[in-house]
């Protein structure tokens, strides 16, 4: 279940992706034995298919840091601060208060 929330979750947070199994442009997101099928409005640009690849490479990652019942906020969180690698200019505290006042 929690691979299921995660994979929708990266794909809910672009605006032009949708899920669905069939669409102009079709892409794939795993993650363990889950799969999910998703289309984007457009062709991706050069920026989305680096994000595409990047989620794809990063998400067993992103999946063994979250909880065994992920919420929106820990989704946030392990994606956020893996996404900073520790770098000290990211907060991450900071970016949970945000992403918790804008639920």
């Amino acid at each position: 279940m929690k691979d299921k929330i995660l994979i929708e979750s990266i794909i809910e947070t672009i605006p032009q992706w949708y899920i669905a199994e069939y669409g102009p442009n079709n892409y794939t997101l795993s993650v363990g034995e889950e799969s999910i099928t998703f289309c984007s409005h457009k062709k991706l640009t050069l920026q989305l298919v680096n994000l595409l690849f990047y989620s794809r490479d990063n998400i067993e990652g992103w999946y063994s840091k979250l909880p065994s019942d992920p919420t929106p906020t820990s989704i946030a969180r392990s994606f956020f601060c893996h996404m900073a690698g520790g770098a000290p200019v990211i907060s991450c505290k900071k970016i949970i208060c945000l992403v918790k006042l804008s639920l």
